[in-house]
């Protein structure tokens, strides 16, 4: 589906966009000044980026795990220092974290953009694939600890994504319609229409919008149309606009492969830059508070949090929600701070016993010394009786056949089986069989989710082909 509008296009709603065949291409540079358009204000310089962690089988810090840092990224005013880690790699590998060296379409250095590269983790020849790494930027005051210790809200910010281009695969007519390598770049939406995407309708680049789980990805994918550097050009490029302050942005830059030729294993050179943002002139919030997590073990819930920085902090109250009802407080955890103050990093632990069947939703309101609060993501976690009862094998799988099995499980379940555009392949009401065998399935990534009728417990799982 490609929605055509007079001028630009914001995505303020819910669609789904697939793989289709794109447009022909147009061959003149057309202007993007509506779309990149912070040239005068305050944009990100992504250069001499340094490898600060990585696990230690990945010694050059290009798999998951690894973490980079990049001092002072801002141009006009104000230092901040960004990380770059490296969530996940899907069928992708990187080449290179940031290619200081890249130019435009006119040759013009591009040094200032993070501009990864990217290639498939095998040669591509006559079999369709997608693939993708997934990478988490945040945002650091220059000015407190080491630099990397307390994350800067910065409000008003875009996300460009440059050089959004593909071509034809060899032009051989295999797979549905027709053969294409197509580079995508989307990002992990934080709420309802945040960020907002905008590009060019008039020109062959495509949005995607697509869940994955409780979370929803918004981007574009480009057409066949082939431009020399990092093109600038309105045919490539798409801007993610946040209407709400934002410490870290989550992104997936990758490709979807139509099979065509033996085009080998291309390395693709990504840009992206980070614009219109403001630097908060003072702290804003009475606390940094992050890495929040909620595990089950056995018949208890262990909760996890930190914080880098706080101010004035009395606390933090532990809620928990169940069967739909609304969230009741079940603990209050004292800040660990002197005074309530602090500029160095704090780890929290709260263990609660819990044998509810079902699905459990927790969440951390942090209460300051002047009773204003802050509340935090929600994380659920599955009852006690259900944990691992969904088995997945052989996974990766190399024959296109893979196994789900429901383990101990008498309930009856609806279940829905996903690309990793989040397109619907087939869903299944009220299953009652403890196993579903699927078969014939190409290469590539695809999510399950399965919602047990009895108790409203949602699992989601990930498996790959591989062939």
């Amino acid at each position: 589906m490609k929605l055509f509008f007079t001028g630009f296009f914001l995505i303020g709603f819910s669609f789904f966009i697939s793989a289709q065949s794109p447009l022909p291409c147009i061959n003149d540079c057309v202007s993007s000044s509506a779309i990149d358009n912070c040239a005068g204000s305050r944009i990100s310089d992504f250069k001499n980026g340094a490898l600060f962690s990585s696990p230690s089988s990945c010694p050059d810090g290009s798999c998951a795990g690894s973490v980079w840092r990049f001092p002072a990224i801002t141009v006009a005013g104000g230092v901040i220092n960004a990380t770059v880690t490296i969530d996940e790699l899907i069928n992708a590998r990187i080449d290179k974290i940031d290619d200081d060296a890249a130019t435009d379409n006119n040759g013009d250095s591009k040094t200032s953009l993070l501009a990864p590269r990217i290639s498939p983790d095998i040669p591509l020849n006559g079999v369709d694939r997608k693939g993708y790494v997934q990478f988490t930027v945040r945002f650091f005051s220059a000015n407190i600890g080491d630099g990397y210790s307390l994350l800067l809200n910065l409000a008003n910010l875009s996300v460009y994504q440059y050089d959004v281009d593909g071509d034809n695969a060899g032009n051989v007519n295999i797979g549905n319609n027709g053969s294409w390598f197509r580079e995508t770049a989307v990002l992990k939406s934080k709420d309802v229409a945040n960020p907002s995407i905008l590009l060019d309708q008039q020109t062959e680049l495509n949005t995607i919008e697509f869940m994955e789980g409780a979370d929803k990805w918004v981007g574009s994918m480009s057409a066949l149309c082939s431009k020399t550097g990092l093109s600038g050009c309105a045919q490539n490029i798409s801007a993610a606009k946040f209407t709400k302050p934002q410490y870290s942005i989550t992104l997936r830059l990758g490709y979807d492969y139509n099979a065509g030729g033996n085009i080998g294993q291309p390395s693709t050179q990504f840009g992206v830059k980070f614009g219109c943002f403001s630097i908060p002139s003072s702290i804003q919030l009475p606390v940094n508070m992050y890495e929040f997590n909620a595990k089950r073990n056995n018949s208890n819930v262990l909760l996890d949090w930190a914080t880098t920085y706080e101010s004035l902090n009395q606390g933090f109250r532990v809620q928990r929600k169940t069967n739909n009802i609304d969230f009741e407080d079940v603990a209050f955890v004292p800040s660990q701070a002197l005074g309530g103050n602090s500029q160095i990093k704090l780890t929290y632990r709260y263990n609660e016993v819990n044998n509810f069947k079902g699905v459990s939703q927790y969440r951390i309101i942090q209460t300051d010394m002047e009773n204003k609060i802050r509340v935090s993501e929600t994380r659920s976690v599955a009852g006690e009786s259900s944990k691992h009862n969904l088995v997945i094998y052989p996974n990766p799988s190399t024959d296109g056949v893979v196994n789900l099995v429901f383990e101990n499980s008498r309930s009856l379940r609806d279940a829905v089986l996903s690309n990793m555009f989040g397109q619907q392949l087939k869903k299944w009401s009220s299953i009652s069989s403890n196993t579903i065998v699927l078969e014939n399935l190409i290469p590539g990534v695809y999510h399950f989710s399965v919602i047990n009728s009895d108790t409203g417990e949602m699992q989601n799982a990930k498996f790959v082909v591989n062939k």
